[in-house]
């Protein structure tokens, strides 16, 4: 920059002030390595006064290393006279982008270096956090496709052993393998739930609940693990917030899992929960923050961005269980309750897992619990499910349970026998219908015309697919009820008895 010589307004003292103005770390170190002069930022990055480092080997005052690093990008510079540009992650687990160009004087020799560093530790969180978003999305889009077939298969399965079991003499030695089968698949079909948290039909469903309560349920559990302690903590004035019980206390159980099996000779987890005002998404807000912190061998700075992509271990692949989901899974629930997760860790001394759920001034009312009356007279149901298999196998559940059952292999054919039924003056007490049905109408068109016969008809939804609106918005379409493949005979007869007798 040439400056005219009449012009006296501008100084170094003023280079100095737009220096420091500047966010960015900025320096000027010579052919040795030497720094010869620095903003103030020096201090919000390595915690030192300009007056520290000026002088002093920037390996010196940066690293504190008597040479410089591997990675060292003015040692580049060196060799090549090119300027450098390269991302570092530091020991704290924050993360610098260093640029270094070369300052030549006017014959074109290189004189010194001008080093900015730019700390993109927020940006990196993000490009991680959209990467294992999209991991979480191709899942979930796997495991909703596959999930109809897949629950439909082990519906069959488990519905038949169910039977089986209760057939077999107590004392019969097929009564152990049997049972051995029945729990494989309830293994199953809970491994098919945690991976449908991931598609879009594992929404939860949010309702006023209580923290504290649901921290105490898990407390109980771990305390009946001898060699683990535990301490729950939380405020009695706590924000209100809407959460699904069940997928919530999903999360806190995994990474209360994780939190054992880095503590496998036992120890202390501690759990709170406080009220905290968080600077999110350029605005601050109100959240639940729930900690979970143990005594365990910590997580490596490198590993910890990575702790919540699936199928990630810091387990040796032979030795770990299971197939490093839970985490997956717990960050998953959370971003679908509108909350994040942070996470802390020093080797040797444990880890911390903080839950930060959004707070809501919004009530949801709960569905008061219908007390189920006895029947007065045989309850009569329609089903109808396009797997003749799924046809036989809840024909003699509902046999087993008391019901008249009458069998539909898509909605054209219920629609023909519920009418029929009707306008005979025996309508159906109530009506299952399959949501997906291949080669014929399903259970969404189905309902509509059944309410054009009778509109005070009750349906019940029945699926094993759960990437659809319609399944999180059952009632709005007019069902009384949503009945998860795939289903035990309890499950059967807990949804039946729930609306059988309601108005």
């Amino acid at each position: 920059m040439n400056l005219h010589d009449n012009d006296n307004s501008f100084s170094f003292q003023n280079w100095e002030v737009v220096l420091n103005s500047i966010s960015d770390w900025i320096c000027i170190i010579d052919t040795d390595y030497c720094i010869q002069q620095t903003n103030q930022m020096v201090t919000e990055f390595i915690g030192k006064h300009p007056k520290d480092v000026i002088g002093k080997n920037c390996f010196e005052a940066v690293h504190g290393l008597n040479i410089p690093i591997d990675q060292c990008p003015v040692k580049e510079v060196k060799k090549t006279l090119q300027s450098k540009e390269i991302d570092l992650q530091l020991p704290d687990t924050r993360w610098w982008r260093i640029k270094v160009d070369p300052l030549k004087n006017t014959q074109g020799q290189l004189v010194a270096y001008i080093h900015i560093v730019r700390d993109i530790t927020e940006f990196k969180k993000m490009i991680a956090e959209s990467i294992i978003n999209e991991k979480l999305e191709s899942i979930g889009i796997l495991a909703g496709g596959l999930a109809h077939d897949y629950n439909n298969l082990l519906a069959i399965i488990m519905g038949n052993l169910s039977m089986v079991m209760e057939e077999i003499p107590k004392y019969s030695w097929l009564k152990e393998n049997v049972s051995d089968a029945f729990h494989a698949c309830i293994h199953a079909r809970d491994l098919t739930k945690q991976l449908l948290t991931f598609s879009k039909g594992g929404l939860p469903n949010p309702k006023q609940n209580s923290i504290g309560d649901l921290l105490d349920q898990v407390k109980a559990e771990i305390l009946e693990r001898s060699n683990y302690k535990c301490n729950v903590n939380y405020s009695d004035k706590l924000y209100s917030t809407a959460f699904d019980r069940d997928q919530l206390y999903q999360a806190i159980h995994h990474i209360i899992e994780n939190a054992m099996e880095a503590m496998p000779n036992g120890g202390s987890i501690q759990i709170h929960a406080k009220n905290e005002l968080k600077w999110k998404n350029n605005k601050h807000s109100s959240y639940i923050k729930i900690s979970i912190s143990d005594q365990g061998v910590g997580i490596h700075a490198d590993q910890l961005p990575h702790i919540f992509d699936p199928y990630f271990s810091t387990k040796q692949r032979g030795k770990q269980k299971g197939m490093g989901m839970g985490l997956s899974i717990a960050y998953s629930i959370v971003k679908k309750h509108g909350g994040f997760i942070e996470t802390h860790s020093t080797l040797g001394l444990g880890t911390e897992f903080h839950i930060y759920l959004p707070a809501t001034t919004d009530y949801f009312i709960e569905s008061k619990k219908i007390t189920h009356a006895e029947q007065t007279k045989t309850q009569s149901i329609l089903f109808m499910d396009d797997e003749l298999s799924i046809r036989i196998i809840s024909l003699q559940l509902l046999k087993r349970l008391g019901y008249a059952v009458a069998l539909a292999a898509k909605g054209e054919e219920a629609i023909e026998i519920y009418k029929k039924a009707f306008d005979s003056g025996k309508a159906f007490d109530m009506v299952i219908l399959d949501f997906m049905i291949k080669d014929g109408m399903g259970g969404a068109e189905t309902i509509k015309h059944l309410k054009s016969i009778n509109p005070n008809v009750k349906v019940i939804l029945s699926s094993g697919f759960l990437d659809d609106p319609i399944l999180d918005n059952f009632q709005n379409c007019g069902f009384c009820a949503f009945l998860k493949k795939p289903y035990l005979m309890r499950d059967l007869q807990n949804t039946l008895s729930s609306i059988e007798n309601t108005p």
